[in-house]
């Protein structure tokens, strides 16, 4: 009889224990993960919704009009900092879930870059080459980053030119879809 009694406080153990297990009917995306007794997904940083199942980065794709300041010397004033209105338009940039391409023209030259978010608002751009008309051969540093904050963008370029290594540019954008 003890023997039965123990079987049926283990069976009554089991069903509670799966009845506390809300995730049993959900089937999370992306390797996201449940809460077992909110019955919830947890996503990860690329990805939202009630199954994790919409990429973060279709929220930032758009046209951002703002400015693009950076830095110009002159003998007068070492200090000078110009700014020039700018269009920027972000699109999805291959089937990773977390690249986005940023293309924009300055000076006369089209920058097509690429960059992968590394949380959900902030994205770091990859180190690139390119030729620039007025700046000649350069690379845009990894150490260039950027963020998103509802409909704004910012971001700073980070520019090593290739011809004058010791002169780095940074080339500041903010704006807004």
């Amino acid at each position: 009889m003890k023997r039965l009694f123990n079987l049926g406080i283990i069976a009554l153990i089991v069903v509670l224990s799966s009845a506390c297990n809300k995730c049993k009917k959900l089937d999370c995306k992306n390797d996201a993960t449940c809460e077992k007794r909110e019955g919830i997904c947890n996503c990860n940083y690329l990805f939202s919704g009630e199954l994790c199942e919409e990429e973060i980065r279709t929220n930032y794709v758009g046209i951002y009009e703002g400015a693009i300041s950076f830095q110009n010397p002159t003998p007068s004033n070492p200090f000078n900092t110009e700014q020039v209105d700018l269009s920027i338009s972000v699109f999805i940039q291959g089937s990773n879930a977390e690249g986005l391409g940023i293309n924009f023209v300055f000076l006369g030259t089209n920058y097509e870059l690429t960059a992968n978010l590394t949380a959900e608002d902030t994205f770091t751009f990859n180190a690139q080459k390119m030729s620039v008309d007025v700046f000649g051969d350069i690379t845009i540093l990894s150490t260039s980053t950027g963020k998103f904050s509802g409909d704004a963008l910012n971001y700073t370029i980070n520019i090593r030119l290739e011809d004058a290594p010791q002169f780095p540019l940074s080339l500041t954008f903010a704006g807004s879809k």
